[in-house]
This record gives C-alpha cells, sequence and structure tokens, in this order.
C-alpha cells in the first residue's frame, strides 16, 4: 500500500493536495471531512517545509474551508486552522492578514478555553509577532507581557498542585 516514490511525487505535484489528502484519509483513517481537513492542514506544513508557500496557502485555505463546513464558527477547531492560516500569511508576508486571522482565533479561544489558557496564550505569542514585523512593537510587547503574566500564574498554580 505504501509506496515512498510515489508519496513523494504526490507531494511534489503542487496540484494534487486535496487528492492525496482523500488517498490518505481512505487509507488510514475512515473518511470524514475533518479529517480531511486535518490532513490538508498538515499537507500544508508540508509544503511550507519544502518551500512551497503558495501551494500551503492553498492547502491551509482549503483545509480552513473545509472546517467551517464540518464545525460551527465558534468551536475551536476553527481557532486551530485560523491561527495555522495565519502563520502562513505571515510568513508569505501579509501582515494584515495573518493579524486578522489570528485575532479571530484568539476570539474563539477566549470565548472557548478563557483569556489564560495555554492555546490561547501560543496565539497571542503568534499575534504578538506579527506586530513585530509590522513595526508595532508597543502593542507585540502588550500582548507578550500579558501571556508571560498568564503563563506565570499557570505555573504557580500547577505547582501548588503538585506539593
Amino acid at each position: 500500500l505504501y509506496d515512498p516514490a510515489n508519496v513523494e511525487h504526490v507531494l511534489l505535484d503542487k496540484n494534487k493536495d486535496k487528492i492525496f489528502a482523500e488517498r490518505l484519509s481512505n487509507l488510514f483513517f475512515q473518511e470524514s471531512t475533518e479529517t480531511i481537513a486535518e490532513l490538508l492542514d498538515k499537507i500544508g506544513y508540508l509544503y511550507e517545509n519544502f518551500g512551497y508557500y503558495k501551494e500551503c496557502l492553498k492547502s491551509k485555505e482549503r483545509a480552513l474551508e473545509i472546517a467551517q463546513e464540518t464545525f460551527n464558527s465558534s468551536d475551536i477547531e476553527i481557532a486551530t486552522y485560523k491561527n495555522n492560516l495565519g502563520r502562513t500569511y505571515q510568513i508569505l508576508g501579509d501582515y494584515e492578514k495573518a493579524r486578522q486571522m489570528i485575532e479571530s482565533a484568539i476570539e474563539i479561544d477566549i470565548n472557548n478555553l478563557g483569556e489564560e489558557h495555554l492555546t490561547t496564550n501560543i496565539h497571542k505569542s503568534n499575534l504578538a509577532t506579527v506586530f513585530f514585523d509590522l513595526d508595532k512593537f508597543e502593542e507585540a510587547s502588550v500582548i507578550l507581557e500579558e501571556v508571560l503574566s498568564n503563563e506565570l500564574k499557570y505555573n504557580v498554580v500547577n505547582l501548588r498542585k503538585k506539593w
């Protein structure tokens, strides 16, 4: 079933990301749109690692599109896909789209997980890097101070639980 040469060919063929994800889904997972969205997101990371940024963007945009068809728009899964897509926009230098996408992810995080949750803080840290890229150092600094404060609270609470 597994042919490494065939997988490499598909990965390097820039137009086959969805077909590849669907094939993997059929081979290894039960068919579901969740699985296809997740695979497309992961394939986006493969494209990114190969330096195929436009293909990465296409794959992650499609992953978000499928996730939005599958989940409620306020579900935490949507936040993850939006954050990942925002990071791709950042890599491509489209900082405004990156900012909008990651801010949208953070809003979902806060509504579902709370202001101090680890995932919320990770996404906030990602937003801070976008602000750095936009030369908005004050905004980035405020976000990072908030993240650090949240992390310190989290670690103190967990240390107390252990003792």
